[in-house]
């Protein structure tokens, strides 16, 4: 499975270098390349560029066990918090079983505030890739998300029933018009409630530390340069 994604508002440089740098974090991200799209609609001589982009599905699971930490029994991707509820559409499977989000909703509700609250969930949520998320989140600017805008949701059940968030939809990030500036700290129920928990909150904050200074590592400005000589030797520079 695969999408073409159009390249508006410069997207077609973000959302590429977004997932490959949560990958070479360690962290479950979309493999992604560029592709010329054209249409009989369109005439021949037209051609534009997009990104082309896995989609989380079976497959994917399946090749990123060791990012996602296990293969994958369910995954949804809606709009919304999961706290509320999940809708009816959200299976990106041939089927789901939502048990273990509706459990999610419990036991969020059910937990203490403040201190304890991480603890009271880590049964149901992989908390060091959920303080991963949160950071990268804060890293590379995706403020349309879970996380910040309770929109692009997309989680994953693995096989041992603990819930991973991975990043959908992140053409919007790394100071994008829409989300110039977007904080560490999160919106969402399960970001707040952590954020109140000072164990919580100091396992977030020692986990951005270590991204910061993988991410320092990596030299991210040469996947930026990267893309773009790959783009422009292509013919598919974009405002």
């Amino acid at each position: 499975h695969f999408r073409l994604n159009n390249g508006q508002v410069g997207s077609i440089y973000r959302e590429l270098i977004a997932h490959r740098i949560y990958r070479e974090l360690g962290y479950p991200g979309l493999r992604a390349t560029f592709a010329n799209l054209g249409s009989n609609v369109w005439g021949e001589d037209n051609w534009i560029p997009m990104t082309l982009i896995e989609v989380y599905k079976k497959k994917f699971c399946e090749d990123n066990q060791d990012l996602v930490g296990g293969t994958c029994s369910n995954i949804w991707e809606f709009a919304g918090d999961p706290v509320d509820g999940v809708p009816g559409d959200a299976c990106q499977l041939s089927q789901c079983d939502n048990t273990r989000l509706t459990e999610l909703g419990e036991m969020v509700r059910s937990a203490p505030e403040g201190e304890g609250f991480k603890a009271a969930l880590d049964s149901i949520i992989d908390w060091p890739r959920f303080h991963q998320f949160q950071c990268l989140s804060w890293m590379l600017a995706t403020g349309d998300d879970h996380l910040h805008n309770n929109n692009n949701v997309l989680i994953i059940e693995r096989d041992d029933g603990k819930l991973v968030w991975a990043p959908y939809s992140v053409d919007i990030s790394a100071g994008q018009a829409w989300y110039p500036d977007v904080a560490l700290y999160g919106d969402s129920s399960i970001a707040r409630r952590c954020e109140q928990d000072p164990a919580c909150w100091a396992d977030t904050i020692a986990t951005c530390e270590d991204l910061i200074e993988r991410f320092d590592a990596l030299n991210p400005e040469t996947i930026v340069e990267e893309v773009h000589e790959t783009l422009e030797s292509h013919g598919m520079i974009r405002p």
